[in-house]
């Protein structure tokens, strides 16, 4: 690996820390509980037959609850263009996210795009039908705002929209 490549991984990390932070911050303004999930564990047996706890990464970021009982399902992105391609999204994320909303619930990517300064919301679903080698451009996903003055309350909105349909 590069030293190029190094730096642009820790210049990736720290952009897609200061967003999870931004919306967190946000969603304390707008009222929304937010709990972040950096880990969770499972249960395995190891050799011996003896159950363990083991730490596993989640397969999203955040739940966010709002007022009405509405949760959502939410894992952070931050890319420096105007597109969220299908080489930048793991699928086993897609797949959680895409089982919570078959349940009802709100479950996507929040995506900062930093090319434009928007924030979008994409649907697990939609991000399920994504084909190697193809794309969601911004105009294609849900604008919830910009990088420093989003509203995480218009997924209520959408959930609302894709519901009625």
């Amino acid at each position: 690996m590069g030293i190029k490549n190094v730096f642009g991984g820790k210049k990736a990390r720290t952009e897609g820390l200061q967003f999870e932070y931004i919306l967190k911050a946000r969603a304390l303004f707008e009222g929304v509980h937010v709990t972040h999930h950096q880990t969770s564990s499972r249960a395995v047996k190891n050799k011996q037959g003896k159950l363990i706890f083991i730490a596993a990464r989640s397969g999203y970021d955040f739940t966010l609850s709002f007022d009405n009982g509405l949760n959502a399902f939410i894992d952070c992105k931050s890319f420096d263009s105007d597109r969220i391609t299908y080489s930048q999204i793991t699928q086993h994320q897609v797949e959680e996210l895409f089982a919570k909303e078959e349940k009802g619930n709100i479950a996507g990517f929040i995506i900062w795009l930093r090319k434009t300064n928007s924030v979008c919301f994409v649907w697990a679903s939609e991000l399920k039908e994504l084909n190697e080698g193809e794309s969601i451009k911004e105009i294609q996903m849900h604008k919830l705002g910009v990088w420093d003055n989003f509203r995480l309350g218009l997924l209520r909105d959408l959930n609302y929209e894709k519901r009625k349909t």
